[in-house]
């Protein structure tokens, strides 16, 4: 339906995440981890369906959850009081405002750090960038012009630091406590956090994007990342709808299902009309390849490529 081929077109990281939770991990197909409804709503950064985020004919923007997670999402939001804002639409929990800030705000240390032992940054800018959100006392001074090398010192600040992010955010969450329940935030809660703090995590940002994001051997890295997931994603599809088809002539297809797991697809396919028999078979092809580790999915790659290695 337009509704299954929207969340294949427009694959989204988040609405995979909520189906990890509510479907394909521990107990499969019957309430997944079973987390608390606070915990998932939490996890709802963009409380939508992806038919929703591509309304108009346009690509999306980002959303929380598959068509196949439909029920779980509307259960989540009836439990937890997210209002609809539009059709479609909710609230953010006032969790999920941490949540977003927490993401931001590691982040923002971690690609520095990166940068730094990919000798991608300089000690000197990443420090001037942190300066101003960092305290002015004699443990921070005897680092900074410590001889320790550099990655090592922005690993050592980064507790520094993010105990004053933690800190700013937690003072925007207060300040803005009416606003987060009623469900009319402006913003994120990054944009109510004190100045300095808000400039350090966008600067940040802005620096890993132009200078470690862009760098060749990133970019290399993730042309790569193409490569390995169109041969698998070629794999995994054929296979996946040869088998919710039922054709078992070919022998590979069978193989990869096996490898899938033969008994990890929904029950009752045999009951679906086709379009969802295809969609479901599809869905959990994606689940397969989005639990792999990058060693393994190169691997694989190699395999399903011909370019064979004996795994020990």
């Amino acid at each position: 339906t337009p509704e299954q081929q929207s969340d294949l077109i427009y694959f989204e990281g988040n609405a995979q995440g909520f189906r990890i939770l509510t479907k394909s991990e521990y107990h499969q197909y019957d309430d997944g981890m079973r987390l608390t409804y606070a915990t998932l709503a939490t996890f709802l950064k963009y409380p939508w369906l992806s038919s929703r985020a591509a309304e108009g004919g346009l690509k999306p923007g980002k959303y929380s959850a598959f068509l196949s997670e439909a029920d779980a999402f509307q259960e989540v939001c009836a439990a937890t009081g997210l209002r609809e804002l539009a059709p479609g639409r909710h609230c953010r929990h006032p969790l999920a405002y941490l949540m977003e800030a927490a993401d931001d705000f590691c982040y923002a240390i971690i690609d520095l750090e990166d940068g730094l032992e990919m000798d991608l940054l300089h000690w000197d800018e990443v420090y001037a960038l942190l300066q101003p959100a960092l305290p002015d006392n004699n443990e921070v001074r005897r680092l900074v012009h410590s001889e320790l090398r550099d990655g090592r010192k922005a690993a050592l600040l980064r507790g520094k630091i993010i105990e004053r992010f933690i800190e700013a955010g937690v003072e925007a969450f207060v300040a803005n406590h009416e606003a987060l329940l009623a469900g009319n935030m402006d913003g994120d809660l990054l944009h109510h956090c004190e100045p300095a703090v808000y400039d350090v995590v966008e600067n940040a940002k802005q620096l890993a994007r132009g200078k470690v994001f862009e760098h060749p051997r990133k970019i290399e890295l993730e042309i790569g990342a193409f490569e390995v997931m169109g041969a698998l994603l070629d794999g995994l599809i054929e296979a996946s709808l040869s088998h919710a088809r039922g054709a078992t002539r070919n022998y590979r297809h069978e193989r990869i299902i096996d490898l899938i797991g033969r008994h990890s697809f929904p029950d009752g396919l045999a009951d679906m009309d086709e379009q969802e028999r295809l969609y479901q078979c599809i869905m959990r092809a994606l689940d397969f390849l989005a639990g792999m580790t990058d060693n393994y999915a190169t691997y694989l790659a190699k395999q399903f490529s011909g370019m064979a290695e004996t795994r020990y």
